[in-house]
């Protein structure tokens, strides 16, 4: 099933109206028709991984491989650029992003911290003369394979891959095969195979802190999008890729065009807002595309698994969290078997004092702790690379850091304790 955000150009009545629209209810009618009984396999494969949610507090690691396919040289985007988008995800999923305290009001509690990070084990870089063209018709999943000038995957059970290359001007900036265990696909039908599982992303948006114009060409027009590129397609794109489905619920393709909203579609999720539309990459305080009654909330632009401006996405759901965390304990489960779990503790936080913070270089780390056990110290940034790590001697409660040869960013410092860890959030600006 595949999950992409298409921007299309549409003729409605006299007017020339360029409309933004996903592929997902155009997939999901292609899938139907090809294997009948897909729907409902799809939507009950989701709500399996809702109700399997363990309610766990591990903090789950995504091995991550990025595949940069490229032709012309600006499409071989350099290592930094990886590094900065791997760091948003993690930043962005542990709920540390710097607008996460814009939340509205009314959404306030019910956002989460996924408590799911990323680390970036291997980059393959791959040159090709081949090209890849995304649109309605069909999607290029020969970017995920070395025989038609793309890259193979790695293991696609026990990594996650990322295809980075250039998708042509049909409009597609990124899709998703979600997970695909067995009760996914009903009997006798053919899955796509294993090798061509994970997310390709169009390079141009593969970013992040950068204002791009990317030419879309359809139906014989053309307009020029300019796109706030913050590393927030590639978060959406993996939340299909762990479950979740656009917060709109999807309602058919030629409503989205008209932009007629559909309030009795749904995305599953209790704790996200009626939405009949999707936000048109906008951020609009006034639009609540469906009437609920009492209680009616507006639309939630600051939802990742809507359209809105990426200067505005900014949060997941707790019940969302739910979904992509069920999916990592089962359908996914190979992502985290080379992962150790660790049980997260709000009470060891509360005994930890990092200071300076901000900081220049120099960092105290101050734990009060009442007993002698043996506690480490580590400290990762944010692709999760360790930089620090140290183990304490007994009974010193106190530990200093040098992180003065580290460049200026967000860390985490996370204390171990037996089988219980916290994380604090460390600013480094020198």
């Amino acid at each position: 099933l595949s999950l992409g955000l298409i921007l299309s150009v549409s003729m409605m009545a006299q007017d020339h109206v360029h409309t933004p629209f996903c592929a997902y209810d155009h997939a999901v009618e292609a899938l139907e028709q090809q294997y009948p009984g897909f729907r409902d396999a799809a939507n009950r494969s989701f709500q399996q991984a809702k109700e399997n949610y363990s309610g766990s507090r591990d903090v789950y690691t995504i091995p991550t491989v990025v595949h940069v396919v490229w032709n012309q040289a600006d499409e071989n985007i350099p290592d930094e650029q990886i590094n900065d988008v791997i760091a948003r995800l993690n930043t962005d999923f542990r709920r540390l992003n710097t607008n996460a305290a814009d939340i509205r009001p009314e959404f306030e509690n019910v956002v989460a911290d996924t408590e799911i990070e990323f680390v970036l084990v291997g980059v393959e870089r791959v040159q090709t003369t081949a090209t890849f063209s995304a649109g309605l018709t069909g999607l290029p999943d020969e970017i995920k394979q070395t025989s038609a000038g793309g890259s193979d995957a790695w293991d696609t059970n026990a990594y996650m891959n990322i295809w980075v290359g250039n998708l042509g001007t049909g409009g597609v900036l990124g899709y998703a095969y979600p997970p695909a265990c067995a009760p996914n696909w009903p009997a006798e039908s053919t899955a796509p195979s294993p090798d061509l599982d994970g997310i390709v992303i169009h390079y141009e948006i593969f970013k992040v802190g950068e204002n791009v114009d990317i030419l879309i060409e359809q139906l014989g027009q053309s307009i020029t999008l300019n796109y706030n590129a913050e590393g927030r397609t590639i978060i959406h794109e993996i939340g299909h890729y762990l479950g979740l489905r656009h917060i709109w619920g999807d309602g058919t393709l030629l409503d989205q065009l008209l932009g007629t909203p559909v309030c009795n579609e749904d995305d599953g999720i209790s704790d996200t807002p009626n939405q009949g539309l999707q936000s048109n990459f906008m951020c609009d305080d006034t639009q609540n595309t469906c009437d609920d009654g009492a209680g009616d909330l507006p639309d939630m632009y600051e939802n990742y698994m809507d359209y809105s401006d990426e200067l505005c996405m900014s949060s997941f759901t707790l019940e969302q969290k739910a979904v992509m965390r069920g999916s990592l304990e089962n359908c996914r489960s190979g992502l985290l078997a080379g992962a150790s779990s660790i049980q997260e503790s709000q009470a060891l936080g509360a005994q930890i004092k990092v200071s300076p913070n901000p900081t220049s270089g120099t960092v105290r780390v101050d734990l009060d702790f009442q007993d002698n056990e043996e506690y480490t110290v580590t400290v990762r940034d944010m692709l999760g690379r360790e930089v620090f790590s140290a183990s304490s001697n007994l009974g010193i409660n106190n530990m200093d850091l040098d992180l003065s040869g580290e460049s200026n960013g967000v860390y985490m410092v996370e204390v171990l304790k037996g089988n219980v860890r916290t994380a604090k959030k460390l600013v480094l600006a020198k």
